[in-house]
């Protein structure tokens, strides 16, 4: 890590931002650590990253009186229209 780097993610752990760590010859990957012994000779600092927000929209679904399939739909024929809020999974 850089100098820079190091500063960077000491002062995010002062600020109370979640910090994780990734031993260098490890294959456990990131993890969550509450207390950094900041040992940068063997050991990987960063702030964890956000969790990401699942993206939400509104579908408008259009009841008609008979099969609109591939045709054009005019205005007449359209009895009702109804939204569905759908949001993303993430696992």
């Amino acid at each position: 890590m850089t100098d820079d780097q190091i500063l960077e993610v000491v002062q995010a752990h002062k600020e109370g931002k979640r910090i994780q760590v990734l031993a260098i010859h490890s294959d456990l990957g990131w993890q969550d650590c509450d207390n950094p012994s900041w040992d940068f000779r063997t050991t990987h600092y960063r702030v964890a990253p956000e969790p990401r927000k699942p993206r939400e929209w509104v579908l408008a679904v259009v009841k008609t009186s008979g099969d609109i399939a591939g045709k054009t739909v005019n205005a007449k024929d359209v009895s009702d229209i109804e939204t569905v809020r759908v949001r993303e999974v993430i696992e």
